[in-house]
């Protein structure tokens, strides 16, 4: 997806580790760099953000929450 000039890759990832799926938000060509995250923790169905950049495109927040919620539902 493209937003600003700057194109942007998204992956959805199981971490074993902390029991969950998340989706993750770089920048193309950056893949190492993690710039939103949203997490749905198993056991609880509940879903997190996080963003490790300062500031990003209010549309790329919108367009990454909107997937999150509609990638990772919580467990029923």
């Amino acid at each position: 997806m493209e937003i600003e000039g700057k194109r942007y890759e998204f992956v959805i990832a199981s971490d074993l580790n902390r029991d969950g799926i998340g989706l993750e938000c770089t920048l193309a060509g950056a893949p190492t760099e993690l710039l939103l995250e949203a997490f749905c923790h198993d056991p609880s169905g509940r879903l997190t953000f996080e963003s490790f950049q300062g500031q990003l495109p209010l549309e790329l927040v919108e367009v990454f929450v909107r997937m999150a919620r509609q990638r990772l539902p919580p467990a029923s």
